[in-house]
């Protein structure tokens, strides 16, 4: 199984097929008897694909298998009824040019600027959105909430945008698309008297805009 944003028009398989798939059935179902056996997968896709591809994607003499007495050399398969839907997270961010978006599920260490691994997955996902968009630059916004002092906060929202820049960065996005800014406590988006909203002031909004 492979996605694409482009549909293939005329495919022609020589050797291997220049794709590479998502999903990868290490076992051939096999049996003696005519009957349906279900395949399911669940995986999550690093991009808004439109193609979905079902297939060999090597060539016929590569495959290894194993014959069995007085079995056959070849067999088929019939796919039917694939089922395929997206699973939607409450938390899912959408990235819309010309917006400010909040990064959710965007955490960092306490009072540190280094991203915490569960945040991997949601900047993966603005990787993976840039890359499919190459005429996009990013603008970079760190915010944090109104403890500690006005210098303090501005360094701390500065450093934890430029760790979101290098992160970028260090997985294939060009520098120079790239702006962050820290902008410390002065602009909330609620006010700083519960930790709740407290926890809402403390973000990372970006801004995706053509070159």
């Amino acid at each position: 199984m492979a996605l694409r944003n482009e549909a293939i028009q005329d495919l022609k398989v020589i050797g291997e097929l220049d794709l590479y798939p998502v999903f990868l059935s290490e076992v051939i179902v096999a049996s003696d008897s005519i009957q349906w056996h279900r395949i399911s997968y669940t995986f999550e896709a690093d991009d808004n694909y439109e193609h979905l591809i079902l297939g060999n994607f090597s060539s016929d003499q590569s495959i290894e298998f194993k014959i069995e007495k007085d079995g056959l050399d070849h067999g088929y398969y019939l796919v039917d009824d694939v089922l395929l839907k997206p699973l939607f997270d409450k938390q899912r961010t959408e990235f819309i040019p010309n917006k400010t978006i909040v990064l959710k599920d965007l955490l960092f260490e306490y009072d540190k600027a280094i991203i915490l691994e569960s945040s991997f997955s949601q900047l993966n996902k603005l990787v993976g959105y840039l890359r499919s968009n190459p005429d996009y630059k990013i603008e970079i916004k760190g915010h944090t909430d109104a403890k500690g002092n006005t210098d303090y906060n501005l360094t701390l929202s500065q450093n934890r945008a430029d760790a979101i820049k290098r992160y970028l960065i260090e997985n294939g996005i060009d520098a120079i698309y790239i702006k962050s800014i820290g902008v410390g406590s002065d602009f909330p988006i609620i006010d700083n008297l519960t930790e709740e909203n407290r926890q809402m002031n403390r973000r990372v909004e970006i801004k995706l805009t053509e070159q």
